[in-house]
């Protein structure tokens, strides 16, 4: 039996997100022992009522599975896994930021007590780093020391059950695929807003902002599944191969950056606790890309984030083109454009606007609206279920590689320069 190590047992993430994810694969019997790991001290008593609150549930036979173990995230402290688990079925679960040191002293401190094997996998939460030099030295140091196959850099947008959807939607239906070029699409949204403001993440983000954020990570990520080229299989390097492919292709639309990149900041941002009361860090972005590519170039694609917005909301709309001529003369730009949307979140469903009433005393056609909806669920407890599921079957096709958190950090990096000396200027008030 696997043993998952969760370093960071007390934190928000493991009580808001993982231990229910863990649950969740409990009940698709996805057996588990699990070893919390942490700097405070708790009994495993105390920490099994953790994860009972989690849960919500008094599930005996799944929380006596549970253990902890206090310690330093060194050598000295990891001493204490050492007669606990089999380096070859154990899982190690960095739910703690992912500063080079933090990581390095604890990579280096499994490596002395000889707690990594060739079985071993070691998951990493976003972000990966902070600009591409850095994200390129945690990503060496760790090829290096562990080895990137057994490296699952984590990214729960990517196991939502609509966003890995959007490969059947794309590959298995030739009537979108045919048309998913320059050709046919007009342009691409991608919405990934937040109602509430940064909560008590100050000191993280007003360090970070909205671009390294959201856009770095999930909004390049849910670019790169629109607009790759069929994989030649289902294999994870051949996933990986597309994606990097498209991301080395992406830049910011006509290389206007002016045009293309909005910044935003909500009128309380400054009064959060530790975030600097001349801080021009964004909280809303808004960056228009294209695939310099034959196939769509010309295409603008623009990602939106942002926090204390009307809505919260994650959806991807392809608009396609419109007819240059059509029966109704002189009408057929006010003839509705065919849009299919995907609702990630909160809805969990595709949507495509249809023309197809017309009657001879109407002016225009009516538009009706297919639409096919998916199961409701807590989208994002599933997605970690879903991306715990993987680590488990050791399959990476929705983990990001390191090549592309490292094109898309190169390409974050140009937008980050250009902003430097521009943000006072850009920065607006919402």
């Amino acid at each position: 039996m696997k043993t998952l190590i969760l370093f960071g047992a007390s934190g928000d993430l493991a009580k808001e997100k993982l231990f229910p994810a863990l649950y969740e694969n409990y009940k698709r019997s996805h057996k588990c022992k699990y070893i919390g790991f942490g700097r405070t001290q708790i009994s495993d008593s105390e920490f099994r009522n953790i994860v009972k609150d989690s849960i919500g549930k008094d599930e005996k036979d799944f929380l006596s599975n549970f253990s902890y173990i206090q310690g330093s995230y060194d050598a000295k402290g990891l001493k204490g896994l050492v007669d606990k688990i089999e380096p070859e079925e154990s899982i190690y679960y960095l739910a703690i930021p992912n500063r080079y040191e933090i990581v390095k002293d604890l990579v280096e401190g499994l490596k002395k007590n000889n707690l990594i094997s060739e079985g071993s996998q070691l998951v990493l939460e976003k972000p990966f780093g902070t600009d591409y030099k850095s994200a390129k030295k945690l990503m060496g140091f760790l090829n290096i020391n562990v080895g990137e196959e057994k490296i699952y850099p984590i990214d729960h947008y990517l196991a939502k059950d609509l966003v890995r959807n959007l490969i059947t939607l794309r590959f298995a239906n030739p009537v979108f695929e045919n048309l998913w070029n320059n050709q046919y699409i007009k342009k691409v949204d991608i919405d990934i807003k937040e109602k509430d403001g940064i909560k008590n993440r100050g000191e993280y983000y007003d360090s970070t902002g909205a671009i390294k954020d959201m856009i770095q990570n999930h909004g390049l990520q849910l670019l790169s599944l629109i607009t790759f080229n069929q994989p030649q299989s289902f294999d994870s390097d051949d996933f990986h191969k597309e994606k990097e492919n498209v991301l080395k292709q992406t830049k910011v639309f006509n290389d206007e950056f002016r045009d293309s990149v909005k910044i935003g900041q909500y009128k309380e941002y400054k009064e959060e606790e530790h975030v600097n009361p001349k801080s021009n860090t964004e909280t809303y972005s808004s960056i228009t890309f294209e695939i310099d590519n034959e196939r769509l170039k010309g295409v603008p694609i623009k990602i939106t984030t942002g926090k204390k917005l009307e809505e919260k909301i994650t959806s991807i709309k392809i608009y396609f083109t419109t007819f240059a001529d059509c029966l109704w003369q002189g009408n057929c730009d006010l003839v509705t454009q065919n849009v299919l949307t995907i609702n990630i979140y909160p809805e969990n469903n595709i949507k495509l606007s249809v023309n197809t009433e017309f009657k001879p005393n109407i002016e225009l056609p009516k538009t009706k609206e297919l639409r096919f909806d998916f199961k409701k669920e807590d989208m994002l407890d599933l997605a970690y279920a879903n991306a715990l599921k993987d680590i488990y079957n050791k399959e990476k096709s929705y983990t990001p590689s390191f090549e592309e958190i490292l094109l898309s950090w190169k390409l974050i990096d140009k937008i980050e320069d250009w902003l430097m000396n521009k943000r006072e200027e850009l920065l607006e008030q919402y």
